[in-house]
């Protein structure tokens, strides 16, 4: 879940790429994007861990880790996306906000993000029919993400963050983790 939300995150903002980097090219301003780090915020380690690593293959950035799951996530947790801009020294809120969406509804309706995960993970490849996921330990075996038919979305130079909660039934926060790039236009 946590994985799932970061990679579309990755996809949306065109964050993922050889070298870290992505050049678009279409229609839009040529820009790169530069992959920095992520940190965790908060974590219910009670109903999950997240031990996941940016490392290099050779000049590509991937995605290692595992995921400890204590308890079935269903539609009853929802994900929400925040967008920050490094303004003034400090991150800052844009109004680039993603409703709250139930868990697997996310993972199941996506296009771009979740079939990339399940190429490089024992994730199971369909959250329609495998909602909940269920209790377990997951492995991310070097997931690189595939930008090439990934929406674009344009935002001016400057460093950004993407931060990411979970929320349970009652709407209370479970997890929250950040995402950190540089867009740079050329």
């Amino acid at each position: 879940m946590l994985l799932h939300l970061l990679l579309l995150i990755l996809f949306s903002l065109n964050l993922a790429s050889p070298d870290g980097i992505f050049q678009s090219s279409g229609s839009g301003q040529h820009f790169e994007v530069s992959v920095d780090h992520f940190e965790i915020l908060y974590e219910d380690k009670s109903l999950s861990e997240w031990i996941i690593k940016i490392r290099r293959v050779n000049k590509t950035r991937a995605i290692f880790g595992k995921v400890l799951v204590h308890v079935p996530y269903g539609n009853d947790y929802k994900v929400g996306l925040k967008v920050l801009k490094k303004q003034g020294g400090e991150y800052r809120y844009l109004p680039y906000r993603f409703p709250n969406t139930p868990f697997c509804d996310a993972a199941a309706t996506d296009k771009y993000i979740y079939p990339e995960i399940v190429k490089n993970s024992d994730l199971p490849d369909d959250m329609k029919k495998n909602c909940p996921l269920e209790i377990g330990n997951y492995t991310l075996n070097g997931i690189i993400p595939n930008t090439e038919n990934a929406p674009k979305i344009i935002l001016p130079s400057g460093e950004y963050s993407a931060e990411v909660s979970f929320y349970n039934s009652e709407d209370k926060i479970t997890s929250t983790f950040r995402f950190y790039a540089t867009i740079i236009n050329v």
